[in-house]
């Protein structure tokens, strides 16, 4: 969870400085939306004694847009080197949480 909020952060931050669009946009492009919900999340992960985060498959598009919106905005090497590893690891619980008849669950853990 850490690395995924350094890398949204850190989106928000290079967009901010370096965008002419208005906050709601820049919210929206970084991913910056997707640190809202998480955050509930860990609260309620944390109270029950759990260290898995659950994301639904619909809020990794949040992560693609931090990541490919740091390569336009000159984003730090290494931060998009963390971004695309969470990008594989979501994809990878992505695949393992299809069905076997291809059908998407909605959740993937982690």
């Amino acid at each position: 969870m850490l690395l995924l909020v350094g890398v949204i952060e850190h989106a928000h931050t290079q967009l901010s400085d370096l965008s002419d669009a208005d906050a709601v946009t820049v919210s929206n492009a970084s991913g910056a939306d997707l640190l809202q919900l998480l955050r509930t999340r860990v609260g309620a992960a944390t109270a029950h004694g759990r260290q898995g985060i659950p994301m639904l498959v619909s809020e990794i598009r949040y992560v693609e847009a931090a990541v490919v919106n740091l390569e336009s905005y000159e984003g730090h090497e290494s931060v998009l080197c963390e971004g695309y590893a969470i990008l594989e690891r979501l994809s990878a619980l992505q695949k393992s949480a299809s069905g076997p008849a291809g059908h998407q669950h909605h959740r993937v853990a982690r």
